[in-house]
Formats: structure tokens, C-alpha cells, sequence
């Protein structure tokens, strides 16, 4: 059994030691039990829970359906052997750098007075590079 300490109210460090203890050989053994085919059960669940939330136009439920397909995609990626911060931080990088090249494709241009199309091209454009 992992022993940690319950307290009213958590921060970051708190996440950090608790996904050490889970992720330790100590951990949690459901974890230890999950595979590939298991979790992909779970990861379908929760993304058609939160889509059922944009639905129901809730953004309190769809903040926490959220939460839920990320600790399941957090998951896939474990066990795929990626690293969650240097791939969401790789992610982050890429989102930039598309991001720019769309603001130069629109040589100066407000982008709130591009078309929906014109921006889609514009992404689609700084997709390729």
C-alpha cells in the first residue's frame, strides 16, 4: 500500500510525488495490470464523455471530462515509453511555430480579419514545413 499524506488542499509538488509513488514498484498494481487493449477502452470513455459535454454546452463537466482524457492519454503515452512533459512540450513548440508561420502568411494582416478559409490555408500551409 502507498502511504501519502491526505490534506485539504494539493499543489504541484504534491501531483509530482504522487505520480513518483504510483509510478514506483510499490505503486499502484491496477496500473501495474493495465495494457495497451485496456486502457484503450478507458481512453475512448472519457473522450466521448467530454465530447458529450460540448453537447450539453457545459463547461464545468467539460473541465473535468478534460482532466480525465488527459491522467487517460498521460497513460497511452506511458505506456508507449513517452515521456508526457517532453511530449507535450514538443507539441507546444510545433503549435508556436505553426502558429507564426500563419501570422507571416497573413503579411501583415490582423488575423480576426482572415476568413475561416484563408486561415485554414494558412495552417494547412504552415503544416507542411
Amino acid at each position: 500500500m502507498v502511504n501519502f499524506t491526505r490534506k485539504p488542499r494539493y499543489d504541484y509538488a504534491d501531483l509530482l510525488e504522487i505520480i513518483r509513488l504510483l509510478r514506483s514498484p510499490e505503486g499502484c498494481p491496477w496500473d501495474k495490470a493495465q495494457t495497451h487493449a485496456s486502457i484503450r477502452r478507458g481512453l475512448l470513455e472519457e473522450s466521448y464523455e467530454a465530447a458529450e459535454a460540448i453537447d450539453l454546452d457545459d463547461a464545468a463537466l467539460l473541465q473535468e471530462e478534460l482532466g480525465d482524457v488527459l491522467s487517460a492519454a498521460v497513460k497511452v503515452g506511458r505506456f508507449a515509453e513517452v515521456d508526457p512533459e517532453t511530449a507535450i512540450a514538443s507539441t507546444c513548440e510545433k503549435f508556436i511555430h505553426r502558429f507564426r508561420a500563419v501570422e507571416s502568411g497573413a503579411q501583415g494582416r490582423p488575423l480576426e480579419t482572415l476568413t475561416p478559409e484563408e486561415m485554414t490555408e494558412l495552417w494547412n500551409r504552415a503544416k507542411r514545413f
